[in-house]
């Protein structure tokens, strides 16, 4: 029987997860394997139709992604015209055409088109599951309903059940007792088999996808764009991939996993199967790359070992797009995956609380080994990524802060980099059910536009509202861009060959900006040279934290030529006599007014004025400020001296109850957000937005060691941005963490 598959266009929100350019993938297998069986097969893809991928703007936040249903559906028509004898229409649908959500997706306008064009042919649905992307079940029925111009529609993976439906469909016989099939009866009622057929279990029974179906090039060139257009994550160069499985399914079942859903069995190719599969598409079509979508590569540890030796020995890149187990991974594996060209490891913690992730994510994970493969694969200088979920049901904000803390202190230490999504409740789950039983959705969920839920949070417990899990995930996600791109390196005495090598390791995990201090970089001789280094290991932008007393005509020109930016300098007074005073150096005023005005005559392109907050400058914290917007600084970040300083040690240090007012003042003399007050807890002046600004990661991470972050401080929004009040010891001096455990004291 001829057979024309089509895959329709889809409407994209503008944030999503999962890649559209794999969604062939499923549509590909079956056609190979109806083919394999003596059918005649034909491929209409939307994605492949013409050369270049057909992009554009079709409301706010959405795109229109593949060829336009008219031209498709010509198409179709063309291909029919071609074949003798009877055919049949399946069009594809995948979870960028989600069933729940009708009214946007272009499914219904494709049957419908096609059965203007084609009224007689047999036209179905099947959504061809192949794992490897989430999985949404819906009601065949409902969806029949929907769209009255299709004749059936069958769910789930369709090689046990697609060869038999075609053959019943050739020899024109009923379709009653087909598993998962619904189908439309002479009378147009819609008859539904929910029963489940036996899954294939021989995966190596499968021919290879018919990619000779599509027109390959115009695959290749419209995968390109698509990356161009950033619609296929973290991968930016375009090359000639192809996305294929190695195995299907996963034996885990997390609360949140759509594979759940329909329960399959993990089944695995044999590695002889994927070499010579391999093999072949290579040298037939080019390719670079091959993305395996697997939902858990290596679940059979010795076979994804010897997997991973022998894509080693044929030379073949690939990546595993859905990651990794992270404790089914050792240090040989890791070696073989990036000898194999990877870009990356992805594994999932889920949560950095054990409790959750064993009681209610029911990961089966233990966090240990998260950290011990953080561990090799910074030794073995190869990019880790670690998927977790924040805002799931059962979870409290205490636990939400446990888990972002994990996250940001893996990274601080191994450089694994935080990949955080918001809990998403996918029909069919079990965190589904759990918050359709106890009300916890926000609004009736399919009411809510898909595309919102990549942006916002959908549910609501006891413990959380979901704003509050939206800007907990925020405010880690700007500390660790911040962690990622802005680098300190302290300068003083540390030998050259080590800054070298920190600033390798710095860029290596995405550094951008690099600034150079201590106690005073200008007294180092070689200054230019690690200007001009980092210059020359691609950061974009050199910053000098500096008192700037030593930059002299000569020596600002030189910093300056050698690549200088910008400056952070200490002033602490309006006035040699408050300046100086502060820093205990006569004349220094004069010489940090002196460096700043030669550097930025010499083309450094910007300054930012830190002020420590003593009792010698609290009558003059706001002319300060306006000195420093005179000299042209862009930002005043105002700080208290922490317990270990010369001036708290000298007693030195104001109360916050007698820094407040001044403070306020000082903040007041330019517009929100260019005269900030630093390395205070954040909730103390909780109704001056703006007012206090979280501290860059450098220095909450050398404050860490003086302050304490206490139960009241684990439950609160912005914990991860905020180092909490200085340590009970040293709170005599400070006086705030009565007003931190009593927000009414504030």
């Amino acid at each position: 029987m001829n057979v024309i598959f089509v895959n329709p266009p889809i409407r994209l929100p503008e944030v999503f997860a999962h890649y559209p350019m794999f969604s062939t993938l499923g549509m590909l297998s079956n056609a190979a394997w109806l083919r394999s069986q003596g059918h005649e097969v034909r491929v209409v893809d939307a994605f492949t139709l013409a050369e270049r991928l057909n992009l554009r703007q079709e409301a706010k936040g959405v795109r229109h992604i593949g060829a336009e249903v008219g031209e498709l559906v010509a198409e179709v028509a063309r291909v029919r015209s071609t074949l003798q004898g009877p055919a049949a229409v399946v069009v594809a649908l995948t979870m960028f055409s989600e069933m729940n959500r009708l009214a946007e997706n272009l499914v219904p306008q494709t049957v419908a088109g096609i059965r203007a064009a084609l009224p007689g042919i047999s036209l179905g649905m099947a959504d061809l599951y192949t794992c490897g992307m989430n999985y949404f079940p819906f009601d065949p029925q409902s969806v029949m309903g929907a769209i009255p111009q299709a004749d059936w529609l069958l769910v789930g993976e369709g090689e046990p059940t697609l060869p038999d439906l075609v053959r019943r469909l050739e020899e024109g016989g009923s379709l009653e007792g087909v598993p998962r099939l619904a189908h439309r009866g002479a009378d147009g009622a819609v008859a539904w088999n929910a029963s489940a057929p036996e899954p294939v279990q021989e995966l190596d029974t499968l021919p290879a996808p018919a990619f000779d179906l599509i027109d390959m090039e115009h695959f290749f060139s419209a995968q390109a764009d698509a990356i161009r257009a950033d619609l296929v994550h973290e991968y930016h160069v375009p090359e000639r991939q192809i996305a294929l499985m190695t195995s299907r399914s996963c034996p885990f079942r997390c609360n949140f996993c759509t594979n759940q859903v329909l329960g399959l069995p993990w089944r695995s190719h044999s590695v002889g199967y994927v070499r010579r599969l391999t093999r072949e598409l290579r040298d037939r079509y080019g390719v670079q790359r091959f993305l395996f979508l697997d939902d858990n590569i290596n679940v059979g540890q010795e076979r994804f070992r010897e997997l991973v030796r022998a894509m080693a020995d044929e030379g073949m890149p690939w990546d595993a797009v859905n990651g990794y187990r992270a404790d089914r991974l050792d240090r040989e594996m890791v070696l073989a995956i990036k000898a194999a060209g990877n870009t990356k490891i992805t594994v999932s913690a889920e949560s950095g609380d054990p409790d959750l992730l064993q009681n209610v994510i029911k990961k089966g994970l233990k966090l240990s080994s998260i950290i011990e493969l953080a561990r090799i694969c910074e030794q073995e200088r190869i990019p880790l990524q670690v998927h977790y979920i924040v805002g799931v049901p059962g979870e409290t904000r205490t636990q939400i802060n446990k888990t972002l803390e994990f996250a940001t202190m893996l990274f601080e230490m191994h450089g694994a980099w935080p990949l955080l999504q918001h809990a998403i409740p996918f029909p069919g789950t079990r965190l589904w059910q759990d918050c359709e039983e106890q009300g916890w959705f926000v609004a009736p969920p399919f009411e809510i536009p898909g595309e919102l839920l990549e942006v916002e949070s959908i549910i609501r417990t006891p413990q959380f509202e979901p704003q509050e899990v939206i800007r907990m995930k925020r405010n880690a996600q700007r500390l660790h861009a911040a962690m990622q791109t802005l680098v300190y390196l302290e300068v003083d005495s540390r030998p050259r060959e080590e800054l070298s090598a920190a600033m390798d390791k710095a860029r290596f995990l995405g550094g951008a900006e690099l600034f150079l201090g201590g106690e005073e970089p200008t007294l180092r001789q070689d200054l230019p040279d690690l200007i001009a280094e980092g210059h020359g290991k691609g950061f974009r932008r050199v910053t000098l934290v500096t008192d700037a007393r030593r930059l002299g005509q000569a020596e600002a020109r030189k910093l300056v030529d050698a690549g200088l930016d910008g400056l952070v300098v200490g002033l602490h007074g309006p006035a040699a006599s408050v300046h100086d005073a502060v820093v205990g150096a006569p004349g220094a005023f004069e010489g940090t007014l002196r460096g700043i005005a030669q550097a930025l005559d010499h083309g450094c392109k910007s300054l930012e004025v830190q002020v420590m907050v003593t009792r010698a400058n609290l009558s003059t914290l706001r002319a300060t400020a306006e000195l420093a917007l005179k000299l042209r600084a862009s930002k005043v970040h105002l700080q208290l001296p922490a317990p270990d300083s010369e001036q708290a040690k000298a007693g030195q240090v104001p109360s916050w109850q007698e820094t407040k007012d001044a403070l306020l003042h000082a903040v007041r003399a330019a517009r929100r957000g260019v005269v900030v007050i630093q390395g205070v807890p954040l909730c103390l002046l909780a109704d001056q937005p703006g007012a206090i600004s979280p501290s860059p990661p450098w220095m909450l991470q050398r404050l860490r060691p003086h302050k304490v972050k206490h139960p009241e401080c684990k439950e609160c929004v912005g914990y991860i941005l905020c180092g909490g009040p200085y340590r009970p010891e040293h709170d005599g001096i400070y006086g705030m963490i009565e007003l931190v455990r009593n927000p009414s004291h504030r």
